[in-house]
């Protein structure tokens, strides 16, 4: 006969107390002599079993009333003649995990579903208001209840926001559900009153030697329970309000009895053990309806709790079980995911499948048609559940939901991740899972199949986790019960977002079809020069499948038919099964080896392996290895001794690892047992390293040779970083180990396999990297991005670039990259060849940090070609690293350099969030990769210098700027606007030839197509003497021009700028009358200026930053936001809405800030500030740390916040303080002489808000938050305070620093003697 095993708790259950399972939960038994017996019980009201911490079965004999080893004879357990407790069971033979058989475990569990207890239509109703009827109940031989009314009481109906049985459904009921307890008898002082039954505790406990009193048989039982209960209801139900709703949806029953008895579990009684059951055998009523249904909980027991009381609750409401009634078998369905199959104390939500379904408290959607879809955590109602159909089966789906770890229930899940988890339904399995498998709802997890439990902790998807993907290949995958059998589900879904407010993910429906265009790509250039290609990425599935993908480069791949990268390290791996050239070659180091003492079969080897190389590895260098026991080789500490292997990456598996065959293996060691087998060995040369597990034996849990094992295999390692693993005999169980590779935070890595199939006698797989720098190709596509989602029948376009300056003749190839979540990886392989004598010189790296200019001599180690052309230089640094350089001949001054420079750097600055320029990295780091320099020249005269037409015919690049046309803020010619400053057309033009049309052909098109309708519409008339392929770079310069009055405002005084070039002067007329080119150059360049302006040291006069339409200088500079003035001149700032940054110099300055908030510094002189206002109407207070002071101003729209340093004067409404002045009246003013609440600033506000007050003398004080409903969701203040003003600033979170949504909110402030409130906006 078959009998059922009931598991040890593995590590993914630990941190849970089963509702219904109980699992190991410690007991101590009084013996007929007085003595304790310490145990364990592990089971339900079906089945359970007592047991010592070795997991061997205790009962009781009946004849003597003590507790002796078990014996499972024909499905029954009978007392051995083992005392328990005296002796070792396993000396004896005995089987640890004895149980009743499943058969009578089935006997007993229809005992309880007979179908005279139940009624039709007994479950309550999930919505509305339920009146539970709880009767506390004790014995005739026990005491009263050792705890007051209350204590109990807390546990159904705790105060707000406690964890109790009321609040916990009127939360996931979505405020839809409320159930009130009514305690009888009733409570007097707090005095927990019971009906006292007439017979002893012994009455209800099963009959023994020791105990002739118990009940004999399962009639008597039931007999002596309903009589118990029906004596108990009968005596209280005259006290019942008449006009107290107990049958809410007027089905003749009552909607939930539950009867609370005093004391602890009884340990080997059915009847005194917690149960759900139905008084069948008698009639009982209160208020006019049968009493039927009721729960049977014990006061002073470990499972009294609001836990266990919720999961028995939900019964009563209709919900199942979702654990298996057998306790064992097959693995768990939803683990602690689910309140109906373990629950935590307080509970975790049920899934949102088990709320609609059970709860009708959520909707379920159906997803149909291929996108991205956006799910709320189950926290809220709304669009939490979606429904996916399986193209493989009529029967069986798949269903979604968002699980975030917050709030006083959810927080509880297993693990520490929130995300997205995926569960399969199956529609044949009925309600629940307590018969199964099949299971109604089984949740996904890594590592858990049809026979595999899996990590639970980790099921939830999330980018936060690299875990983002499921389908028929991932792990776990999306298979199907399919009678047993598994199959494949058919489920794609895949870009799963970082856990927040919402996540997203994307379905699609069928397997898409990738394509290339061409399949490898050719270039033939001479030295210096640059080629363009176009690659096609299509997806040619049918119509609704669509095709993700994600684009990268790299040098040549290392292997051609990989299977599987590049991970986070950008590794590929192949094995001998698929890699042509990749063959299976054991290594021999028997007799020339060296062998590693083992002190533990968990631990690494005593001795480290020294290496001969360097060997790197996820971008560290190690010169030694460390050998485990458990089949892995590593170099740190981190998990080194878990021996239970888990999938990875993950920072709970061993890290950094190369994983041969991670089991619980049992090589040789100083402690070994008797089947502990075979030894690790190792060899090295300057070639490789040899690590072998030589024939070593895997762990016997309880010396079963069902999991017997004997693997012999060996780990190399290179010296370019590569690795090999060869397997040459593996016996036993080889689909239990995880094999594959991971990096030290446990963030990054390759799982080739985890407890699958994979290993086979003479099998190789190998990993190696690949570098992803290629400083000759850049790749860049239409709209900026290098990945994105393909429709059936659609495609996109990749521009492909190859780079040949500094490259010597010869070939050179490279790899695009196109991996995707539904397909195979595709790499299409560059070839390009270089032609010509010599490479085109290029500049090395020049250190410019050894001045404060940045700017330094050329130094003679530079090729002659660049020292005949310049002798100064200085560069722009890319986001990769590369240099832009600047050759700059004799004429240019320093402050003219700067300024092309910073221009440079402007136009190079990201814009957040803009359309164009949000990341311009690709266009600086093409502009570095393509060695173009900017040349600062002297003049005209230098188109016809030899040395620098020699330059250019060397093959070097670039773009003039000449110093005649340089004039920088502060100039004669800017500040009278009698010369045009080239440096942004010029410097427009380096960028956009050399950055903008090689890494960015969707801004270029752009461009293409808004001045082909320019020109259509006689909006841009080109010049006549300008060749037509320079059209769109003149046209994008003199935008620019008018979008940021570069020229004079009007300089032909009709409207137009330029030579008569473009027809509008202003942003204003721009935006209405070319909006495609003002889109652009806003989308790229953004509002303001991104430099630091430099005043020429010479300029002695105010310099206005605010369009003042008497200065024609001022159209331009109203964009500047930060400037420096340099020199020893007294010079006047007055700057503008923005926030500025505004740095004085050696004079005394007079600075005017605006609006915007600004910040400051004055330097040597005596340097004032200027504000507006009265100085009563600002708040000043220091500035931690420093000398700084903040000045805020309480006015909308007036002077903003500034940070103010080296400042000396204070000119507030024409008042001027000196500092000390200043603090002297801040002195004075510092002790209000009265309570007030001023008006926070600025409101409305995003996302700060600025709280001014002053206490007149010490009180308490509160200053809270609260929203439109009057909730408190923020305490900004609660505490004593002395007599001041006071500033306090509050960022639109609530109290657990999670942000809140717009609207109005109330700012209170109460002290002993005074309160006020004022309204806020929060807008975004």
């Amino acid at each position: 006969m078959n009998y059922f095993r009931i598991l040890l708790c593995t590590s993914g259950l630990f941190s849970f107390i089963f509702a219904t399972w109980f699992q190991s939960i410690p007991r101590a038994i009084t013996l007929p002599d007085g003595s304790v017996l310490d145990c364990f019980i592990t089971g339900d009201q079906y089945g359970r079993r007592i047991h010592d911490e070795n997991d061997f079965t205790i009962v009781m004999n009946p004849a003597d009333g003590f507790f002796y080893y078990a014996l499972a004879i024909d499905g029954d357990l009978v007392p051995s003649e083992i005392l328990a407790g005296t002796n070792d069971p396993a000396s004896y033979g005995l089987t640890p995990g004895e149980a009743i058989s499943t058969e009578i475990y089935n006997e007993n569990k229809m005992f309880y579903l007979n179908g005279e207890a139940g009624r039709p239509n007994r479950d309550a109703p999930t919505s509305g208001t339920i009146n539970q009827i709880n009767i506390f109940i004790r014995f005739d031989d026990d005491s009263v209840f050792s705890h007051p009314r209350s204590y109990y009481d807390i546990v159904f109906q705790a105060g707000e926001d406690e964890s109790s049985l009321k609040d916990y459904f009127s939360e996931v009921s979505y405020n839809t559900l409320e159930v009130n307890t009514f305690h009888y008898p009733g409570s007097i002082f707090d005095i927990n009153t019971s009906y006292q039954d007439d017979n002893p505790r012994s009455y209800y406990e099963p009959f023994s030697a020791d105990n002739p009193n118990g009940y004999q048989g399962s009639d008597d039982r039931v007999q002596r329970e309903h009589s118990l209960l029906a004596n108990a209801i009968n005596s209280i139900s005259p006290n019942i309000p008449s006009d107290l709703v107990v049958d809410s949806n007027d089905d003749g029953y009552v909607d939930a009895v539950s009867f609370v008895v005093y004391g602890t579990p009884g340990d080997w009684s059915d009847l005194l053990w917690p149960h759900r059951w139905s008084l069948y055998t008698q009639e009982v009523e209160i208020n006019g309806s049968i009493v039927g249904d009721y729960l049977f909980m014990l006061s002073e027991s470990w499972y009294f709790n609001v836990g266990v009381l919720c999961h028995e609750f939900f019964h009563v409401l209709g919900a199942p079980d979702l654990y298996h009634y057998d306790g064992g078998g097959a693995p768990p369905a939803v683990g602690g995911w689910d309140l109906m199959e373990s629950n935590t104390d307080p509970p975790q939500y049920s899934s949102a499948f088990i709320k609609w379904k059970y709860g009708d408290w959520v909707e379920m959607t159906e997803i149909t048609v291929g996108g991205t879809y956006t799910l709320n955590p189950l926290q809220e109602q709304e669009d939490v559940l979606y429904k996916i159909a399986s193209p493989n089966s009529e029967t069986e789906y798949f269903v979604v939901e968002y699980r975030k770890k917050e709030g006083l229930y959810d927080v509880n899940t297993p693990g520490n991740r929130s995300g997205l988890l995926v569960y399969r339904i199956n529609t044949e399995a009925g309600n629940g899972n307590a018969s199964g498998p099949p299971d109604e709802i089984y949740l996904y997890r890594p590592g858990g199949t049809l026979f595999s439990n899996g990590n639970f902790d980790n099921a939830p998807y999330s980018l936060d986790y690299n875990h983002t993907v499921i389908n028929d290949d991932t792990n776990p995958s999306c298979f199907l019960y399919n009678d047993s059998s598994g199959a494949d589900g058919g489920l794609n879904l895949y870009n799963v977002t970082a856990s927040g407010e919402t996540i997203f993910f994307t379905v699609s429906f069928g397997i898409p079809t990738l394509e290339v265009n061409p399949n490898e790509i050719l270039f033939i250039l001479d030295a210096g020069n640059f080629g363009t290609q176009i690659l096609e990425i299509a997806n040619s599935s049918e119509d609704g499948v669509q095709l993700s993908y994600d684009i990268g480069i790299s040098q040549a791949l290392p292997f051609v038919n990989f299977q599987g990268g590049p991970d986070g390290g950008n590794y590929y791996w192949t094995s001998s099964e698929t890699e042509n050239g990749l063959d299976y070659e054991w290594i021999d180091i028997s007799g020339i080896g060296t062998q590693l003492t083992l002190a533990h079969n968990d631990w690494f080897t005593v001795s480290d392996i020294e290496l001969p190389f360097d060997f790197p590895f996820y971008g560290e260098t190690y010169d030694y290895v460390k050998a485990n026991a458990n089949g892995w080789i590593g170099w740190d500490m981190a998990n080194s001794t878990v021996w239970n292997n888990t999938e990875i990456p993950s920072i709970d598996a061993p890290r950094p690892a190369i994983f041969g065959f991670w089991d619980d293996l049992n090589p040789m060691n100083n402690n070994a047992n008797s089947s502990a087998g075979g030894n690790i060995y190792f060899h090295t040369n300057s070639d490789r390293a040899v690590i072998w597990f030589n024939n070593i034996a895997r762990w016997l849990p309880g010396g079963n040779t069902d999991y017997w094992g004997l693997y012999d295999f060996q780990i190399i390692l290179y010296p370019d970083g590569s690795f090999r693993v060869n397997y040459r005999e593996m016996g036993g169980v080889t689909n239990a180990a995880t094999i594959g590779f991971q990096n030290g935070s446990g963030a990054h890595g390759t799982e080739i396999v985890y407890d699958s199939d994979f290993v086979d006698n003479e099998l190789s797989w190998a990993a190696a990297t690949v570098e992803t720098e290629v400083p000759w190709m850049v790749i860049s596509s239409g709209d900026g991005e290098l990945n994105g989602v393909l429709n059936a029948g659609d495609s996109d376009y990749i521009n492909v670039q190859v780079l040949t300056s500094g490259l010597d003749p010869g070939s050179y190839e490279a790899a695009i990259n196109i991996n995707s979540v539904e397909v195979e990886p595709v790499s299409v392989p560059v070839y390009v060849t270089v032609t010509g004598e010599s490479a085109s010189p290029t500049l090395p790296h020049i250190d410019i940090s050894g001045t404060q200019s940045g700017i330094v001599n050329l130094p003679d180690s530079v090729d002659s070609l660049f020292m005949a052309v310049a002798s100064r230089y200085t560069h722009v640094t890319t986001p990769n690293g590369d240099l832009i350089p600047i050759l700059i001949q004799d004429n240019f001054t320093e402050i003219q350099i700067i300024h092309a420079r910073n221009v440079l750097e402007s136009y190079l600055t990201n814009c957040p969030g803009s359309d164009w320029g949000s990341d311009k990295s690709a266009v600086s780091n093409t502009l570095g990769a393509s060695n173009a320099i900017l040349f600062l020249l002297n003049d005209e005269d230098e188109y016809e210098n030899p040395n620098l037409l020699a330059l250019m015919d060397a093959g070097v690049n670039g773009q003039d700027l000449l110093a005649d046309e340089v004039f920088s803020e502060g100039s004669i010619e800017y500040i009278e606007s009698s010369n045009r400053d080239a440096t942004y057309e010029e410097v427009l033009h380096f960028i956009h030839r050399f950055g903008i049309q090689l890494a960015d052909p969707g801004l270029q098109n752009g461009i293409l197509s808004a001045m082909n309708n320019a020109i259509e519409n006689q909006i841009y008339n080109p010049l006549d003497d300008l060749p037509e392929e320079d059209y769109e770079e003149e046209y994008f310069a003199i935008g620019l021009e008018c979008y940021f009055g570069i020229w004079a405002h009007d300089p032909n005084g009709d409207g137009y700028s330029g030579d008569h070039e473009y027809a509008f002067i202003t942003r204003e007329t721009m935006a209405q009358g070319d909006p495609d080119l003002f889109g652009i150059i806003y989308g790229f360049f953004g509002e303001t200026w991104k430099y630091t302006a430099m005043l020429d040291p010479e300029y002695n006069s105010q310099f206005t930053m605010s369009l003042d339409e008497s200065l024609d200088y001022t159209y331009r500079s109203q964009y500047l936001q930060n400037l420096s003035v340099t020199g020893e001149n007294n010079i006047s700032i007055l700057g503008n809405q923005y926030p500025n940054v505004l740095h004085g110099n050696n004079g005394n300055n007079i600075i005017t800030g605006f609006a915007g908030n600004d910040t400051i510094y004055g330097y040597n002189g005596i340097d004032r500030a200027i504000f507006q206002g009265d100085w009563e109407e600002y708040f000043i207070q220091p500035i931690d740390d420093s000398t700084g002071f903040q000045i805020i101003d309480v006015m909308l729209h007036r002077d903003g916040i500034d940070n103010l340093f080296d400042i000396e004067e204070f000119e507030f409404n024409n008042q001027v303080y000196t500092i000390d002045n200043l603090l002297g009246a801040l002195v004075e003013h510092s002790f209000p002489d009265q309570f007030k609440l001023h008006a926070p600033y600025p409101n409305p506000f995003n996302p700060v808000i600025n709280i001014f007050y002053d206490i007149a003398v010490e009180e308490q004080l509160l200053i809270q938050v609260m929203d439109i409903n009057g909730r408190v969701v923020h305490i900004l203040y609660d505490g004593r305070v002395d007599k001041g003003s006071y500033h306090v600033q509050w960022e639109a979170k609530d109290m657990f620093g999670h942000g809140l949504s717009t609207g109005v909110y109330f700012i209170r402030l109460a002290s002993e003697s005074y309160q006020k409130t004022v309204k806020i906006l929060y807008l975004k």
